[in-house]
């Protein structure tokens, strides 16, 4: 199977609904089965490796008043405006943009890859020539960073110095961080269904699509462990007491709280303890 990335927006054709396979389609099931074929398509799209099971199209058409629900996936395999696969469907197109997408981000890591080998090189030579003291930030330790450097022994230790391995990849970090379907009571909601918010394994109370957990992750690559640690906590403790205080735990908008005001919080936090530290090692240095 090729390789796929989720996609994070539904590419249509601007001719889409001149098309006569699309005409067809709302003579029968009507506009109202238009809409439910974009919904489909956008499932798809953020779906992994671009399927979804029949049952969850069949029961989303039964649930939007589709006219002739009951043969409406049928009418999209014979039109080909979907394909059936045992009991997963997809379509055609939707397996293209995702198949483009993955190569893009390959494209993309390759460069990230160089640009850090790089400056592991640079890196590398400050710390053998001695104009890198134990003072110095050298390079952004992370954990997508698989090199430890030990300043204190000036000395970088790798199993292979001229490869940098990516071990915890974006899109690896968000299939082991969200829960996976297996028919368990959420993948019934419609947040599920409608928008693919999962719950995360460790804070099982913070639920986010696929696409919104790259973006989070993203956002806090440049921070260590302890930061997204610090982040999630406080997310997860805020959606408790929404959820004590009566409101519905799907309907909160965990993805906005942990890019705006809690990244900013913890950003904060991190800022004046590190202020904290500079100013207890120059009063060390500067008794």
């Amino acid at each position: 199977m090729t390789n796929k990335a989720q996609l994070s927006h539904l590419l249509l054709d601007v001719d889409f609904f001149d098309k006569p396979k699309i005409i067809d389609f709302r003579l029968t099931h009507g506009w109202i089965g238009i809409s439910w074929l974009i919904r489909c398509y956008c499932l798809m799209s953020r779906a992994t490796n671009g399927i979804v099971k029949r049952r969850i199209v069949e029961h989303l058409a039964e649930e939007m008043g589709v006219p002739r629900y009951e043969v409406v996936t049928v009418t999209c395999f014979e039109s080909e405006l979907m394909t059936l696969e045992g009991d997963m469907v997809s379509n055609s197109r939707v397996l293209k943009d995702q198949t483009k997408l993955y190569e893009r981000r390959e494209k993309d890591r390759e460069k990230v890859k160089k640009h850090r080998e790089s400056k592991l090189v640079t890196v590398t030579g400050q710390l053998h020539n001695g104009s890198v003291t134990s003072n110095d930030t050298v390079f952004p330790v992370t954990d997508t960073v698989t090199e430890y450097i030990d300043i204190n022994n000036n000395k970088i230790e790798n199993k292979d110095p001229t490869v940098l391995e990516e071990e915890d990849e974006i899109d690896k970090l968000v299939k082991l961080a969200l829960d996976v379907p297996n028919d368990q009571p959420w993948t019934r909601s419609n947040a599920y269904m409608l928008s693919g918010r999962r719950p995360m394994k460790k804070y099982p109370n913070i639920f986010l699509t696929p696409s919104e957990m790259r973006t989070v992750f993203l956002k806090y690559e440049p921070y260590t462990p302890e930061f997204r640690i610090m982040c999630f906590t406080q997310c997860e403790e805020k959606l408790r007491q929404k959820v004590e205080n009566g409101e519905r735990l799907m309907s909160l908008p965990a993805f906005t709280w942990l890019t705006t005001f809690i990244y900013q919080s913890a950003l904060e936090s991190l800022t004046k303890e590190t202020r904290l530290k500079n100013q207890q090692s120059y009063a060390k240095v500067h008794p």
